[in-house]
């Protein structure tokens, strides 16, 4: 007894386990545990890509360059190479035909082993990593906490459903890389999608959702790392803070990190080609300052190789980096380096992004394809709907510079916040009045390469979260500006804190628009309020019938989707065109009178079943501007899809406005009118 008066902490927490224990077990009953169960699968699939990423990263790391992870720059640069490197995995399993869910899976677990090892090398070898200062953890971890529960349920956001998992998946069920040659979206460079078939293989699409959000950590870690190169060593902690608080509370970060999307994803890998293209300045040798300007080139291309507009969120300010920082640095022989630099970055920004132009260039004459097609000469598959391979550029929309279009949000999850504005103006004032004269060349610079970022997004497709890669320049700057501020006596104090206060509250001002309703809802759903599926059931209509086709077609069907585009679930091989083309039936139907002729003409290319989404059709109607989804073709190719779908089809399911149909011998002919 008197061991234990002298270390009551042992009978004191003997007995919580064991109470705790006991009142959990009763208290099922209650509240099932369900609720908990799907928070923490989000938080596993969270923990794994972390540590998948930093496996692949790792061991490339020591075959390459013979170190371990060790420093904070590794934090963000070894899981970006090591997504990359799984990224490459599964871009050559789909090409020979070997992406299959069992060997992704085997090679996940020993990749996300193998993170163990080097997590703990790290830990043991780690320098240059600040502590979590409390006010930071108090701000970010609410929200990371809600952005795990929000990941717990499947979103049913619709460019996921559409083209960010829907490919994945089909490239899962067919074992490679397919497109469908009238769904343009199926020709956009896709490598996030190559890291999403490792998360749906292992974990679905929330293990997805959660590989999203690790982007975001990614650049909001890199946001951290530009900033702390700005400031004196006294404020560095201060300013990285910031500079990741400030990304990470974006409205655009906080709810596109909810969803399995491609805007993160531009975002992380733009934080490690820039942060690349900023330590190539900091050595010495030659080699070494190649090496990471090949790596920023890399990075950029991976970037621009998950969704185009990388090329100009990152290729371009990461261009201007690497071509600027000799030329303002002072550095001996700077044009030289300069043009070397530039030289290497491009070639290796092309090389990276490579692979996708060469499959599209094969499949449709294009590299580019669906944009561009009139520059190839493009016939046949190669020419996109008007509405998708447009690229129009609107100078008026240079207004929207100054404020990074924070007055003027467009697009789901267009809000990037009210910070922004004011720290820029910080910086800016920084810059000129209180930077020293390093930083403040590189500062400049940085300063130089987002506006060059950011007036290209606004003349091309002004949408708030295609700003996300720019987000982290302006995170880094405002973080060093905010961060960095300095100063002894009382006034000085004073200001600070005036200062931090105003951007403290412009960054929760936001908050609303980053957890909209829609996301509250999932939130809510994951701790037990709802069924798990309900916010799939009331966002996509099809899924419906994604039970019947899983469980009744034959394993050999082909199914033609009619009004519905989304085929993340759809488990037979789809026949899918893009929204914004001419319904396939009427092209058909004006190319083969009569409803037998069109249903034979259905058989040959073997097609047995038919999908209907009646919404769907009048949505896609609505987007294209008509009164009817059937109003784009003329009176006869009207009636003949009016006549075969009386004659020649037969219902099978039906739940709501979605159907499925069966292809069968067609009736005679008694009345054709359409039904």
């Amino acid at each position: 007894m008197k061991r234990f008066a002298q270390q009551p902490f042992l009978p004191v927490a003997t007995i919580v386990l064991l109470a705790g224990a006991g009142v959990l077990a009763r208290f099922v009953g209650v509240v099932p545990p369900l609720f908990v169960l799907r928070v923490g699968l989000a938080a596993v699939a969270l923990l794994v890509t972390a540590l998948a990423t930093l496996g692949a990263g790792g061991a490339l790391l020591r075959l390459v360059a013979r170190r371990v992870p060790r420093d904070a720059d590794d934090l963000l640069l070894v899981p970006a190479s090591g997504a990359v490197v799984l990224i490459a995995i599964a871009a050559v399993l789909g090409g020979v035909g070997l992406l299959h869910r069992t060997l992704l899976v085997v090679l996940l677990a020993a990749a996300t082993g193998w993170g163990l090892v080097e997590a703990a090398c790290w830990w043991s070898r780690r320098s240059d990593v600040p502590a979590v200062p409390r006010p930071a953890l108090a701000l970010l971890a609410p929200l990371g906490l809600v952005i795990v529960a929000a990941c717990a349920t499947e979103s049913a956001f619709y460019d996921q459903l559409h083209y960010h998992l829907a490919f994945p998946y089909q490239w899962l069920r067919a074992g490679g890389i397919v497109t469908f040659p009238r769904q343009a979206y199926s020709f956009l460079p896709q490598n996030l999608g190559l890291l999403y078939v490792w998360a749906l293989s292992a974990g679905g699409a929330v293990a997805a959702q959660a590989v999203h959000a690790f982007c975001g950590v990614l650049a909001a870690l890199g946001a951290a790392r530009l900033a702390v190169r700005l400031v004196p060593c006294a404020r560095r902690e201060a300013a990285g803070w910031w500079a990741a608080a400030l990304l990470a509370t974006s409205p655009m970060v906080l709810l596109t990190a909810t969803w399995a999307a491609s805007d993160l994803g531009v975002a992380a890998f733009g934080a490690a080609a820039f942060l690349c293209a900023v330590r190539a300045t900091e050595v010495d040798g030659f080699d070494a300052r190649l090496l990471r300007v090949a790596l920023a080139g890399l990075f950029a291309g991976v970037a621009a190789g998950v969704k185009l507009v990388g090329f100009v969120g990152v290729g371009l300010p990461a261009g201007l980096l690497v071509i600027g920082l000799p030329l303002v640095g002072g550095v001996r022989r700077g044009a030289g380096r300069a043009a070397a630099g530039g030289a290497l970055y491009a070639g290796t920004l092309a090389a990276a992004f490579a692979p996708w132009a060469i499959r599209n260039a094969v499949a449709t004459g294009n590299p580019l394809h669906p944009y561009f097609a009139s520059w190839f000469g493009a016939t046949g598959a190669g020419v996109p709907a008007s509405r998708i391979g447009g690229t129009s550029i609107d100078l008026a929309g240079l207004w929207r510079v100054p404020t990074l279009g924070a007055f003027a949000p467009e697009g789901a999850a267009g809000v990037v916040g009210a910070a922004f504005p004011v720290v820029l103006a910080a910086a800016l004032a920084w810059l000129v009045l209180g930077a020293g004269d390093g930083a403040r060349r590189r500062g400049a610079l940085l300063f130089a390469a987002l506006l060059a970022g950011v007036a290209a997004w606004s003349v091309l497709e002004p949408l708030g979260r295609y700003l996300a890669p720019q987000l982290v320049i302006a995170a880094g700057l405002g973080g060093a500006a905010i961060g960095g501020l300095e100063g002894s006596g009382r006034p000085a104090r004073a200001a600070r804190t005036t200062a931090w206060s105003v951007v403290l509250l412009a960054m929760l001002w936001g908050l609303p628009a980053g957890f909209d309703a829609v996301t509250w809802r999932r939130v809510s759903t994951a701790f037990g309020h709802g069924p798990a599926d309900g916010e799939m059931q009331r966002g996509a209509s099809y899924l419906a019938a994604v039970p019947y086709i899983r469980d009744e077609l034959p394993a050999g069907a082909r199914l033609l989707m009619v009004a519905e585009v989304r085929t993340y679930g759809i488990d037979r091989e789809p026949v899918v065109e893009d929204p914004f083309e001419t319904p396939f039936l009427l092209e058909l139907a004006a190319q083969r009178p009569g409803g037998e002729a069109l249903a034979a003409e259905l058989r040959g290319r073997g097609i047995t079943h038919v999908l209907f989404n009646a919404a769907e059709a009048s949505r896609i109607a609505r987007l294209n501007g008509r009164e009817d989804y059937w109003d784009a073709g003329d009176e006869t190719a009207r009636a003949t899809v009016f006549s075969f779908w009386k004659r020649c089809l037969d219902q099978r399911f039906r739940e709501g406005q979605v159907a499925v149909y069966e292809l069968v011998p067609c009736r005679p002919a008694e009345d054709d009118a359409p039904r």
